[in-house]
């Protein structure tokens, strides 16, 4: 099984499948930025909830603020504010996207302050998600968290996503420690699939 990661404020948790717990912390300041507080407060904020975000997958809707959406993706904002078709409603069809990753990806960037547990396969899923709609904000605490946070074990599985996903740092990372710790990365169970793969 792939270990999970739980990220909240404080720190984030990543339990390997082994005994061992490895801490991930995201940035202690990032939740405190005055901006965030303000978005925190007007996100639930009935008045300003003017946009629905129609996510095909689930056939859920996400009633939310267009102003606040606008900040958070510029992919977002031109396709609301510019000359497309999504523009010309406050409804908004969001195909190929996982509601609930997009929701997690919109709670990150804005600081919630509840934990979330993300399963392994979820962090590549939020890091796809927030590079696809340009929410660097989100890669960012997510990459300068994992960085953080390497291990041989872990270095297949990110090598074979995380540049892919926009984590141009956290794949030069990985890329170091798989090269100085070769013979250790040659044994993992991820290194071996990668051959498989080619």
């Amino acid at each position: 099984p792939r270990p999970s990661f739980s990220f909240g404020i404080e720190e984030c948790v990543l339990c390997q499948s082994k005994l061992s717990e490895m801490k991930i912390h995201l940035p202690r300041e990032h939740p405190e930025y005055t901006l965030l507080q303000t978005i925190r407060e007007l996100a639930d904020e009935n008045i300003f909830q003017d946009l629905d975000l129609v996510f095909e997958s689930l056939s859920t809707t996400l009633h939310t603020s267009s102003f606040l959406i606008c900040l958070a993706s510029p992919v977002l904002h031109k396709m609301m504010c510019g000359n497309f078709s999504e523009s010309k409603g406050k409804r908004l069809m969001l195909k190929d996207v996982d509601g609930k990753i997009f929701i997690k990806a919109l709670d990150l960037w804005c600081g919630k302050n509840d934990c979330q547990e993300v399963e392994q396969c979820e962090v590549q899923s939020l890091a796809s998600v927030a590079d696809r709609f340009q929410m660097t904000g989100v890669l960012s605490v997510l990459e300068e968290a994992l960085v953080g946070q390497l291990s041989v074990d872990v270095c297949g599985w990110f090598l074979t996503w995380s540049g892919c996903c926009g984590m141009r740092q956290l794949e030069a990372e990985v890329l170091k420690m798989a090269a100085r710790r070769f013979e250790e990365f040659a044994k993992t169970g991820d290194f071996l699939r990668m051959g498989e793969e080619a």
